[in-house]
C-alpha cells in the first residue's frame, strides 16, 4: 500500500526505432519542472532491443545526452485500481541538450514524413497506435 503522502508518477515515454515503449517515470511534485525541461535520455537507449539489451554495433555510441521532453497535448491519466496509484502517461520527443530536435527522434520523425505527404499529394493522415498491455488481474 502507498502512503498518503506519495504523489503518484508520470511517465515520459518515446517509441525506440522498433516499436518499443520506452521512458523515465518521474514525480508528479516536479512536474511544473519535468514539464520544461524533461528527463535525462542516453540515445543509445533507441538501441536497444526487444528483450532489453543495447543491439552491436550502436550507431549512436555511449556518450552523449539528450533530453526527453513531454509533449503536454498527449496527457493521459491512468486512474488508481486495486490499491495501486493512479499514473499519468505523456509522450515525449527526444531533443538536443540545448532544445533542438535530435534527428533520430521516433516522433520527429513521423512529423516530418506525414508533412511531407501533406506537401506532396494534398493529403492527411489520420491514424493511431496500439501498444499492447497485459492484464494482471480482473479485480
Amino acid at each position: 500500500m502507498y502512503s498518503d503522502s506519495f504523489t503518484g508518477l508520470t511517465y515520459i515515454v518515446t517509441c525506440d526505432l522498433g516499436g518499443v515503449c520506452r521512458g523515465r517515470a518521474v514525480p508528479n511534485v516536479d512536474s511544473e519542472r519535468w514539464g520544461r525541461e524533461g528527463t535525462g535520455w542516453v540515445p543509445a537507449s533507441i538501441a536497444m532491443s526487444p528483450l532489453g539489451r543495447i543491439i552491436e554495433p550502436n550507431a549512436f555510441g555511449v556518450l552523449g545526452d539528450l533530453r526527453l521532453v513531454p509533449d503536454a497535448t498527449t496527457r493521459a491519466e491512468i486512474p488508481a485500481v486495486a490499491g495501486r496509484p493512479a499514473v499519468t502517461l505523456v509522450l515525449g520527443d527526444l531533443v538536443e541538450t540545448d532544445g533542438r530536435e535530435w534527428a533520430c527522434s521516433s516522433r520527429a520523425f513521423l512529423r516530418h514524413a506525414v508533412a511531407d505527404l501533406a506537401a506532396e499529394t494534398g493529403l492527411t493522415l489520420l491514424a493511431s497506435f496500439e501498444h499492447e498491455f497485459t492484464l494482471l488481474d480482473d479485480s
